[in-house]
């Protein structure tokens, strides 16, 4: 069982209620615990023939669902098929043609639909010209729920789960399209997806410890996490939920051995912003990267890195968000 964390703003509460709670150095969250993949979903491994998907792309290659590993795709990340995006279609007497392609699904979420799963693969063999605008895509109702820039530095090497949160479509019919669109110039890139799931759930309500601050020279309309001093702990590998309801969120975490670590911050509906990463404490804290594409997904990686504590600053530079929480994730190998 997974356990995803999603802050909520005190200013949500009564306010007679907040002194009360941070006296107890109490910070109220929601907890998701998500449960059996819903049915409603068909195939989200593509491996039925004929695909319940509707694929559209705009070359001559009509199929971008099927087994692609002996073509020099990846193997596939649950069954033997697999959706390929983007890419380049290569017929006479076109020629090779660059590919914006989708498949897409229509049908009712669960009334306790609670998160949408999937796994991506992306690659792209060489950088595109300045201005490129390649991208891979989820769409809700043709509303873009979650995006991936299709750059060399965002190849991933290998699968990848990333969860959209689909509370807010509980209970509806909806259309799910999975897609790419890419300029016309030479360099393509490909974004793979697999075993897409609709996940149920329930939201409960607990009270965790954090780190205690002077709320009286602060802002009691956010969550005790606006400066280094006051980030909050999160443990690697485990997916988090929080809201984008101000401008700076700041996380710490550890690793016990040296190795690489990924941070992926996904579902980021602001869009603009970005993520930061140090080694060390806020006392001693060195630069290591930073990912400001404006995009809903950001994701920095570094190698071969020692063991130890490590901070994340999210910087929100687009509009404050109260309803749609991010994930993050830090994964170490």
């Amino acid at each position: 069982m997974t356990v995803r964390f999603m802050g909520i703003r005190p200013s949500l509460l009564p306010r007679f209620f907040l002194p009360f709670f941070f006296s107890l150095g109490l910070l109220f969250l929601f907890v998701f615990v998500p449960t059996v993949p819903a049915v409603s979903l068909l195939d989200g491994s593509f491996e039925e023939i004929p695909t319940p998907w509707t694929q559209t792309t705009n070359t001559d290659c009509p199929t971008w669902i099927g087994n692609w590993q002996p073509a020099g795709g990846p193997p596939a990340q649950d069954g033997q098929r697999y959706f390929w995006s983007g890419g380049a279609c290569i017929t006479p007497p076109n020629g090779r043609q660059i590919n914006s392609n989708n498949a897409a699904q229509t049908f009712t979420l669960p009334t306790n639909a609670a998160e949408l799963s999937f796994w991506y693969y992306a690659y792209k063999a060489e950088e595109s010209v300045a201005g490129n605008t390649d991208q891979a895509y989820i769409k809700i109702n043709n509303q873009t729920v979650w995006s991936y820039n299709m750059t060399v530095s965002g190849n991933t090497g290998e699968w990848v789960q990333a969860v959209v949160d689909i509370r807010p479509y509980a209970g509806q019919t909806i259309q799910l399209k999975l897609g790419a669109t890419q300029d016309n110039d030479t360099d393509f890139g490909n974004v793979f997806f697999d075993n897409v799931q609709v996940l149920t759930g329930s939201i409960n309500i607990l009270y965790l410890p954090v780190i205690m601050v002077n709320t009286t020279n602060r802002d009691s309309d956010g969550e005790p996490n606006n400066n280094c001093q006051e980030a909050f702990p999160i443990s690697t590998n485990q997916p988090y939920q929080f809201l984008a309801q101000d401008v700076d969120d700041w996380y710490i975490f550890h690793t016990n051995t040296a190795g690489d670590i990924t941070v992926e911050l996904t579902n980021f509906v602001p869009i603009a912003g970005q993520i930061v990463l140090w080694a060390g404490t806020c006392q001693s804290a060195s630069f290591l990267d930073h990912n400001g594409d404006f995009s809903t997904t950001k994701i920095i990686r570094v190698n071969n890195q020692p063991a130890g504590d490590y901070i994340i600053r999210i910087i929100n530079d687009g509009p404050l968000n109260n309803s749609n929480p991010y994930s993050l994730i830090i994964r170490t190998r």
